[in-house]
């Protein structure tokens, strides 16, 4: 029932604004829980004074405020929809489609919280799931025109800076072990991070041998999945330091 909702609510001390984006919160939506929204305010008012009422109201409201960095929050890595739909708009062919990389840059300064610990894999998360082509449920693919595209976009925010890097490829964890490990694409995600310098050797290592003990959730799956990965790292590696040797003598 309305009631028991109500009492629930107010007992959460959750705010729209822990659960929904700033764009969707509009004026539609507040007069659709009307509601619910003066149900806290109304309720908490003593009938004594207009100037009671509103004092207590004033409490209530800033009480609940209060409440929001302490109460129930979502606390776990998440794509941005609207973010999700601004990586897509990326075409060559229909140019009016397209959004430019400056477009979305400003967006993410503007609207993400870069102080939010998933601030960059929120944003890689939404970048991959752009990239994602699900036409065929039982085959999901990686589209690469739009993963190179707009990789440049990552790397202005990750700006080589490696907790960033390792941020990033616990993003593709995420993202690969959410959609059940499809085949070779995480090995193609690895790749395509790598050649575009987006993550560097050093990350890579760093995830590989040091995982947070947090993040163990398909991290040895992805491991094995991209063997060939690391092996190919290990022989260029090798080559590079067997040619400078011979550079020397």
């Amino acid at each position: 029932s309305k009631s028991k909702f109500i009492s629930l609510w107010q007992l959460s001390g959750l705010t729209f604004n822990d659960l929904l984006k700033p764009h969707i919160i509009n004026e539609q939506l507040l007069v659709d829980y009307d509601w619910l929204l003066n149900s806290v305010t109304t309720q908490s008012s003593t009938p004594s004074s207009s100037l009671s009422s509103t004092h207590d109201t004033t409490l209530t409201m800033s009480s609940l405020e209060q409440q929001q960095s302490s109460t129930i929050t979502i606390d776990n890595p998440h794509s941005d929809p609207h973010l999700v739909k601004l990586f897509r708009c990326v075409s060559d062919q229909q140019v009016a489609t397209n959004v430019p990389d400056q477009e979305i840059i400003r967006y993410i300064y503007d609207k993400m919280d870069s102080s939010d610990k998933y601030y960059i894999r929120n944003i890689v998360l939404s970048y991959l799931e752009a990239c994602l082509v699900t036409r065929d449920p039982n085959n999901k693919k990686i589209n690469d025109y739009v993963a190179k595209k707009r990789m440049g976009i990552l790397s202005s925010i990750i700006q080589h800076e490696q907790d960033k890097e390792i941020q990033a490829v616990y993003a593709i964890q995420n993202f690969i072990t959410k959609l059940e490990h499809p085949s070779k694409m995480a090995r193609l995600l690895f790749d395509i991070f790598y050649d575009e310098e987006c993550v560097s050797e050093d990350a890579f290592l760093e995830w590989k041998h040091h995982p947070d003990q947090s993040e163990i959730n398909g991290h040895s799956v992805l491991t094995l999945s991209t063997k060939d990965f690391f092996d190919w790292l290990s022989q260029a590696e090798t080559e590079t330091e067997q040619e400078q040797e011979d550079e020397q003598t």
